[in-house]
């Protein structure tokens, strides 16, 4: 999305557009395809859905506290460690569980572009992984799910 001017309308589009690729890459893949499913070779599909989860868990933490202050310095973090961490934390969400957190929250990030202001969401923040954004383009930083969509889209080839 960095690649395009950052609006209301084309972030909405773009949230959209992600939450279409959810349901399109997992239509018709029950829980144990994604368990069987090796998206790379430390995880499977469940594994990386809950990897996707993780940092739209985070993002929306940080988005209700925008301004707030961060816990850690983004140059402290262990990414891999974090994100095995995380992954594993989320072991017990199964297929359903993982979808339905997933859609709610891209319906948090379509609430807040369209309740509002442009003041609001032009103000700065830092996110989770250390990157300053506005509030509109960490609403659009989906581009993540994204890629990892395309990683498992990848795996079932």
């Amino acid at each position: 999305m960095s690649d395009v001017t950052v609006t209301r309308e084309s972030t909405r589009a773009y949230v959209i557009k992600q939450r279409e690729t959810l349901a399109h890459v997992l239509n018709g893949l029950t829980e144990a395809d994604l368990q069987k499913l090796h998206v790379t070779p430390e995880w499977n599909g469940l594994d990386m859905l809950r990897h996707i989860l993780t940092w739209n868990d985070l993002l929306i933490h940080n988005l209700q506290d925008w301004s707030g202050s961060r816990d850690r310095a983004p140059g402290e973090l262990d990414f891999d460690k974090l994100n095995a961490d995380y992954v594993q934390e989320r072991s017990h969400l199964g297929r359903d569980a993982l979808v339905q957190q997933l859609n709610a929250a891209y319906d948090y990030y379509l609430g807040l572009i369209d309740t509002s202001s442009d003041a609001e969401l032009a103000e700065q923040g830092l996110a989770p992984w250390g990157e300053t954004l506005t509030r509109l383009q960490a609403c659009g930083s989906v581009g993540h799910d994204a890629e990892h969509f395309e990683h498992i889209q990848a795996a079932l080839t």
